[in-house]
């Protein structure tokens, strides 16, 4: 039997493949929730590796290395929050709301896809797919450009717009009590 590692061995870490919206249960996932690995974002000082800096042996861990670990963490533990929440209270995944929230803010009647890709931090292929379920749940549509039959435009509808300003309270207080 092989040595657990040190994140099988942290019982306050939740491993990945437990980040399941429907598994969740929101106690799992409090900011509350002491934690040793947890860095809050006003305690980093931020600043430039130099060549002077001496790399750290084998083993150890960089400043900057625990910077990213805790942000990586704070992203999983947030977006798995969010998730559930817009899920639960209105069957909406975290990707529809995000591509919603760009779509309502950039205030246009045809945004275009490719545009919205380099906007998102969703994958070309994760937005289509989002898009399509926005599109089959009536809250979006596309339509071609009729002057380059390769662009796609996306706009959202009424029912898009009601979803949202529904679900935005949702996310916007997520947020705020997890931020």
């Amino acid at each position: 039997m092989s040595k657990p590692s040190t994140i099988d061995a942290d019982p306050n870490r939740i491993a990945p493949e437990q980040f399941n919206s429907e598994q969740l249960s929101s106690e799992q996932f409090t900011p509350e929730q002491p934690a040793q690995h947890r860095i809050e974002p006003d305690e980093i000082e931020y600043k430039p590796a130099t060549s002077e800096d001496p790399a750290p042996a084998h083993g150890e861990q960089s400043e900057l290395v625990t910077q990213w670990r805790a942000l990586l963490e704070r992203h999983a533990v947030l977006s798995c929050t969010l998730e559930k929440e817009l899920q639960g209270k209105h069957h909406l995944g975290l990707s529809e709301f995000e591509t919603l929230d760009r779509l309502v803010d950039a205030d246009c009647h045809n945004y275009r896809m490719s545009d919205l890709a380099g906007d998102i931090y969703l994958s070309q292929s994760a937005l289509s797919r989002a898009v399509a379920r926005l599109e089959r749940d009536g809250l979006v549509e596309r339509n071609m450009c009729s002057e380059d039959r390769r662009a796609v435009f996306v706009c959202v509808t009424e029912r898009g717009r009601q979803v949202y300003e529904q679900a935005l309270p949702t996310h916007r207080e997520t947020l705020d009590r997890c931020w």
